[in-house]
Order: C-alpha cells, then sequence, then structure tokens
C-alpha cells in the first residue's frame, strides 16, 4: 500500500510528500504535536488535525504517526488510518499500534479477512499486547470462527490490566455478541 495516491490532492488539502521529503518531524521539535495531543485527548479529532503543521503526512517519526492513527481513528477515516498505518506497520513493524489500527480500519472497510491476516501476520510479535489479542478474537468472531475466537478472548482478558473495563466492553463489541450466552450478557451487565 502507499502512503496517499496524491497526497497533494487528498481531502485535507496537504503539502505533496515530494515538496517535504527531506524535512523530519519529531517529537523533540514539535510543539503542534503536544497540542494535538491534548485536542484528542479531549475527543476534538477536527482540533487534533488542524494543530497539526500542514506537512505531518511526511513524516518519519513513528510517535506523530501513531497519533496520527488515532486521530483518524477517532474521525472515523478509514482510508487515512490504513493510508499511515500500512506503510507505518511495515516501517517499525515492533509498533504493535500500526498492526492493530492497519487491522481494524481494513474490517471496518469490510475487508475483516484481509484484517484478520495482517493480525495473524503479526501476532507472534506481540504476545503481550491486549489490543492485539482483542481484535483476533473480533476478527475471529466476525468471521464466524468462534473456537479462535474464544481463545483470543481469553488471551486479552488475562493480559487486560482492568477487568471491569474489559468485561464493559467486550459486552458491547457488536463482533463478540455471538460468543455471550443471555446468562452470560446478563451477568456482564
Amino acid at each position: 500500500m502507499e502512503f496517499c495516491s496524491n497526497p497533494a490532492h487528498d481531502k485535507c488539502g496537504q503539502l505533496s510528500r515530494r515538496a517535504v521529503k527531506d524535512r523530519k518531524l519529531t517529537v523533540r521539535d514539535n510543539s503542534e504535536l503536544k497540542a494535538s495531543q491534548q485536542a484528542l485527548l479531549h475527543g476534538d479529532w477536527k482540533a487534533a488535525l488542524e494543530l497539526l503543521p500542514p506537512h505531518h503526512l511526511a513524516a518519519d517519526d513513528a510517535q506523530l504517526l501513531k497519533h496520527l492513527c488515532c486521530v483518524y481513528l477517532q474521525a472515523s477515516r478509514w482510508e487515512n488510518v490504513i493510508s499511515i498505518s500500512a506503510p507505518a506497520a511495515q516501517r517499525f513493524s515492533q509498533e504493535a499500534i500500526f498492526w492493530e489500527c492497519w487491522a481494524w480500519a481494513e474490517h471496518i472497510r469490510g475487508e475483516t479477512l484481509l484484517a484478520l491476516r495482517i493480525l495473524e501476520f503479526a501476532c507472534d510479535r506481540f504476545p503481550a499486547r491486549e489490543g492485539v489479542a482483542y481484535s483476533l478474537a473480533c476478527l475471529y468472531a466476525a468471521t464466524n470462527q468462534l473456537s479462535k475466537a474464544r481463545k483470543w478472548l481469553s488471551r486479552a482478558k488475562k493480559l487486560s490490566p482492568d477487568l471491569p473495563s474489559f468485561i464493559s466492553k467486550v459486552s458491547t463489541q457488536r463482533e463478540l455478541k455471538v460468543l455471550w450466552t443471555h446468562h452470560e450478557h446478563a451477568f456482564a451487565i
């Protein structure tokens, strides 16, 4: 996957990657990133995006790319999530968040089997990552592979640092509803 087919003409009006390819953004020298992160923490993805410099899509910094994935996830801009997370997953292959974001965006776009292949490929790198296990549980459940879904959900539960939040999340996750019996769902609420 490419970063963007034509970054000079995307919806956000960003500058071309070629025009800024030599400029590297880092967290240390980018006060806009910190302001954008604060806006996102307050649930304002539009302000978070506006606070970033116009050349952010040429970023070569994992922290900035993680932030962009979070902004676009919150904005439900799945094509943007994919265009950032797919190349970032390959460039920063030990950063689970890029694999998770890429897979989830593909799933939301209706490419659940592709999403499953992405996480199956990456899961051995992140054996202690709740998000990977949880996402795999969701994707296996969405593809009606329920025994695998249960296995990954059990692993995610063991990795969760906050069991009440985990149970709440599971009980409202549409992909996982097939795993809950009526009795279990009533007990979790």
